[in-house]
């Protein structure tokens, strides 16, 4: 099935370059991901299957739960860039301007493409297509930072791809290092099964040689500090739809780490301790680095760029923790990529009608685009971890893993960083919500539309229940993720 819905993604993207007709262009972009969110639903209802050893495409419990998240991503992303389509269309040109402004050709393809290699990650169970694969995402999403066509975005894909692309650089050479450590045990099929297996003859110290480079290479693709510095310009000067997206891909770096990571659990012995010393290591990294740069920020869209930065330094932590730090950081995986989703389409909204990314100019929402503020408001306490969304719960988890783990330091610092990085976050969306406005937005009318709003009000409902209940397959397949993260399943 995954592999299925990773042919059926790249051919919607060849289609999308292909086609002329803007109408057949917006349901070309619609139908795939539609497509695969029930796909991925079809695979929910007939339960997780259970991977036969050899396969070099398959899902388990992390592979399906990551999925998940890539697909809901993708199928609302795929919503607001149909719209946007329909706005160009009618002439109104404008108001493309942090979208696209270039040919929407190269970019439905290119969007389309990153969700079939996205497929592909969350599947592959070979090591080398693992890589292959995340670096793929790499290549295709890249055009869609560039595509405003003006020097800062080309100077934020630049940024991008060179920093990625050294990443990935390490990332490879680190998957070599741990086919020298798996060799060890003979000749085995670079599997990810079967490298499990064979865990306990892998050769220690290139197996930790290894993940230092896969953790540091992956890392700088999911925006780890200190290797994050793409990722604030990137959302910043990219159309919405790719920091909509990035919550997606920069999961999918993430998970190839905890492939690596749930090896080294199988191993045992010393290198446990090794890995998640490092894991916890630059967590917490993440989150200072995020609590500084939240702090002194005006754009708001850069400003959600260091939240993800914090959001992923808190999933790295919780793995690091281990036990119950696990599950939370699978949950928080999944609460941040609806969270971050939600906020870059309100953050769209508001710079599509301020024609502007500066804090300092948008003022008064409240009384000039009310459903926006609403949801701005609600997307604030939700990526802040404020009850009763579903962010509260899953940060509870991973602080929890401090306190279960006698290291109230560092539980200590990361609740003063988290508090520090919601008073930030307050600020900037308090000033932007209320106050007088200095110059009325000029585009009040379409952003305010039920149409425009439908995909935020929905994905923030999810957080809501996810904040109250998490229904039992969710609860099921999480529980059996940790559990095979951690050497077991």
């Amino acid at each position: 099935m995954s592999l299925l819905l990773a042919v059926i993604a790249g051919l919607a993207a060849a289609s999308a370059f292909l086609v002329d007709d803007d109408l057949l262009r917006r349901k070309i972009v619609l139908a795939p991901t539609f497509t695969h969110f029930l796909g991925v639903l079809g695979i929910w209802l007939a339960g997780v299957p259970v991977v036969e050893p050899g396969r070099i495409l398959a899902l388990d419990a992390p592979g399906l739960l990551f999925l998940t998240v890539s697909s809901l991503v993708f199928l609302t992303a795929s919503v607001a860039l149909s719209h946007s389509l329909a706005t160009q269309s009618t002439g109104h040109s404008r108001t493309l301007a942090f979208v696209f402004t270039a040919s929407p050709r190269v970019f439905c393809s290119c969007f389309l493409f990153s969700l079939s290699m996205a497929t592909v990650v969350c599947a592959a169970r070979h090591f080398a297509l693992l890589w292959v694969a995340l670096e793929a995402t790499t290549l295709a999403s890249a055009p869609l930072i560039f595509h405003p066509a003006h020097s800062r975005s080309l100077e934020a894909a630049w940024k991008y791809v060179l920093t990625c692309t050294v990443g990935m650089s390490l990332a490879l050479l680190g998957t070599m290092f741990l086919g020298v450590s798996a060799s060890a045990a003979g000749d085995i099929p670079f599997t990810i099964d079967a490298v499990r297996a064979a865990s306990p003859a892998l050769n220690v110290e290139w197996l930790k040689l290894a993940f230092l480079f896969i953790l540091v290479g992956y890392g700088t693709k999911a925006g780890l500090a200190p290797f994050h510095m793409w990722l604030p310009d990137a959302y910043a000067e990219a159309p919405t739809i790719f920091p909509m997206i990035s919550g997606a891909l920069v999961n999918c770096a993430l998970l190839a780490v905890l492939r690596v990571y749930s090896v080294i659990c199988v191993a045992g012995g010393e290198t446990i301790l090794f890995a998640q010393n490092l894991l916890v290591f630059f967590g917490l990294a993440s989150i200072f680095g995020a609590t500084i740069h939240i702090l002194r920020q005006e754009d708001f869209k850069r400003l959600l760029g260091y939240s993800t930065v914090e959001h992923m330094g808190l999933i790295v932590l919780g793995v690091g923790l281990g036990g119950v730090g696990v599950f939370g950081a699978l949950l928080h995986a999944l609460n941040h990529g609806l969270a971050k989703a939600m906020l870059f389409i309100v953050a769209g909204n508001i710079a599509q009608s301020h024609s502007t990314r500066s804090v300092d100019a948008v003022r008064g929402m409240w009384g000039t685009l009310p459903g926006n503020a609403a949801l701005w408001l609600f997307g604030l306490f939700a990526i802040s971890g404020a009850p009763p969304f579903g962010l509260f719960v899953s940060e509870l988890f991973i602080v929890k893993a401090t306190f279960d783990a006698q290291r109230y330091i560092l539980g200590g610092l990361a609740l003063v960083f988290l508090t520090i990085i919601f008073v930030g976050m307050a600020t900037v969306f308090v000033r932007m919500c209320f106050g007088e406005p200095e110059t009325p937005p000029e585009d009040s009318r379409s952003v305010e539309l039920p149409s425009n709003l439908a995909p935020a009000v929905a994905l923030c409902a999810g957080l809501l229940l996810l904040g109250y209940y998490i229904p039992g397959p969710i609860l099921r397949v999480i529980d059996s993720a940790a559990q095979i993260l951690q050497g077991g399943g």
